[in-house]
């Protein structure tokens, strides 16, 4: 999600296969945002998706 505050995006700690998106029932969360430090609501319509950092050691 995008944080309001700084428009940095933020993860959400939240990780669902990209097959079920389109399906997913999400409903209002809450998160602690790593940039402004605020409490940030977001639900479905606020995610922007993104696929995981792979170490490559």
């Amino acid at each position: 999600m995008r944080c309001p505050s700084t428009s940095r995006l933020t993860d959400t700690g939240e990780t669902i296969d990209e097959k079920l998106w389109p399906t997913a029932q999400i409903k209002g969360r809450k998160l602690t945002c790593a940039h402004c430090g605020s409490v940030h609501s977001w639900s479905k319509t606020d995610v922007v998706l993104g696929r995981p950092i792979r170490d490559h050691r």
